[in-house]
């Protein structure tokens, strides 16, 4: 009975090993991470979906060096005008364990019936690597905005609206 157990031991830590190996294996570079994450959240926004872009900002978040806009402000924003996002230079420049995405962005925001756009000229997005874990296992990490400078419009009365 012994052997059985030491055995059934053995093969659950040797298929934990070969999935550590796999997922670290199979782990998109910094820039996959960040592209990835943008798009996800774009992709959430357009759609109502707060979740995931609450998800995708930091707690730590500052929004034109202000950290007024709730996390609860933002959802109900983006549940409200299902803002469509445009990105148009999605490249970091990655530094160690921030990252910075500097770029145009175009925001077209539906309210009721009516839409709205925005072009905001260079929009800096700064964004730092957390620590994460990958099935709730595996310790990873994620990188997450902490900053956005718009520069151009007051983005507490985007927010607001």
């Amino acid at each position: 009975m012994k052997r059985i157990t030491t055995i059934l031991i053995g093969l659950v830590l040797l298929a934990l090993g070969g999935l550590a190996i796999f997922v670290y294996a199979n782990r998109p570079s910094d820039e996959q991470q960040i592209q990835i994450a943008l798009d996800d959240a774009i992709r959430a926004a357009r759609n109502g979906e707060p979740g995931p872009v609450i998800d995708f900002i930091s707690g730590r978040a500052t929004l034109d060096g202000e950290g007024g806009a709730s996390r609860g402000d933002i959802g109900k924003y983006i549940k409200q005008s299902k803002p469509d996002v445009v990105v148009l230079q999605k490249k970091p420049t990655i530094h160690g364990d921030k990252a910075t995405i500097m770029s145009p962005v175009k925001v077209t925001a539906r309210i009721l019936t009516m839409e709205q756009s925005y072009e905001l000229g260079q929009v800096r997005i700064d964004l730092e690597k957390e620590s994460a874990t990958q099935w709730g296992l595996f310790p990873t990490t994620k990188w997450r905005v902490v900053s956005v400078q718009t520069g151009e419009i007051n983005s507490r009365e985007l927010i607001g609206q």
